[in-house]
């Protein structure tokens, strides 16, 4: 849904692939949710590793985790919070400093 939203901003008529299979395995910090869309399989990583709910509205999605916060009936605030290296030679960011990535709202 989150795809089909974004390539409809950008104004392509394409809708993402269906959601064949869903799984959902509960650990011990939250869920670890699986699923296989149309042109895809069970080796897919998917459906093979997954993606992790740690709550309820907190997710590990591999290289960031998102925080989604019901506002009211109509709009959810989204806290994404990005794990990359640094380049060699170039200078990590401080505790306490953060990358403005330009998104309306966002701080």
């Amino acid at each position: 849904m989150q795809d089909n939203w974004r390539a409809t901003l950008r104004g392509h008529a394409a809708q993402t692939p269906r959601t064949l299979k869903l799984k959902f395995d509960e650990f011990e910090h939250g869920f670890i949710y699986r699923r296989v869309r149309e042109g895809s399989d069970e080796t897919d990583v998917n459906w093979s590793v997954g993606r992790v709910a740690l709550w309820r509205n907190g997710f590990y999605l591999g290289m960031h985790f998102e925080w989604r916060v019901p506002v009211d009936d109509e709009y959810t605030f989204k806290r994404v919070v990005v794990l990359r290296a640094c380049a060699h030679g170039s200078r990590a960011l401080r505790a306490g400093q953060h990358t403005d990535l330009g998104v309306p709202g966002a701080r």
